[in-house]
């Protein structure tokens, strides 16, 4: 008799853990939309990077963002941002690449130059801010959907157009100290 209701245990637990995991899989035709998405976008981040600084990248793994409007027991769903993971002059970086529905635009945004940027936003908020003892920007971050991208930029930063990068469609947090 113990042994009957372990079995059927395991195989209950078995069959809630199949339907879980089957549910929250995306379907072949997802999967393969998923496939095609970070093939479209490694080659737009290769050309975005390539006109952008002028260098060539080792171009690393693509990853799918999934689109968490999905309910939970519908099978995953591949929102249309891919992450495209790169190299330059021995720097890890990533390219955000956001795919036309129809795949036929591609818009990018890379992480390259986001500590500079971060230095110059810590700078420029510190010389504004009285001379403040101490500035930091914990976090910023470019809408993507429901969620966000950190330290992601399209626009080139030359060191002196710091003031563009903080006029633009970013959501900036930081916290100073004065020295008083």
């Amino acid at each position: 008799m113990k042994n009957i209701f372990r079995r059927c245990g395991l195989i209950l637990v078995s069959l809630v853990l199949l339907i879980f995991t089957t549910a929250c899989l995306p379907t072949k035709e997802e999967a393969k939309r998923g496939r095609k998405l970070r093939e479209t976008a490694k080659k737009a981040a290769e050309e975005y990077i390539s006109k952008k600084y002028n260098v060539i990248t080792k171009t690393g793994k693509a990853e799918n963002y999934y689109d968490d409007s999905v309910d939970f027991f519908e099978p995953a769903k591949y929102s249309n941002a891919v992450k495209v993971n790169m190299t330059i002059g021995g720097k890890e970086i990533f390219v955000l690449a956001l795919v036309s529905s129809g795949g036929m635009t591609v818009r990018c945004r890379d992480s390259h130059q986001s500590d500079k940027i971060r230095s110059a936003m810590e700078d420029y908020f510190r010389n504004k801010l009285n001379e403040a003892e101490e500035v930091y920007i914990y976090d910023f971050w470019t809408p993507l959907g429901h969620g966000h991208v950190d330290a992601c930029f399209s626009d080139y930063y030359d060191g002196k157009n710091i003031t563009d990068f903080i006029s633009s469609n970013y959501v900036i947090g930081a916290f100073y100290i004065n020295k008083d």
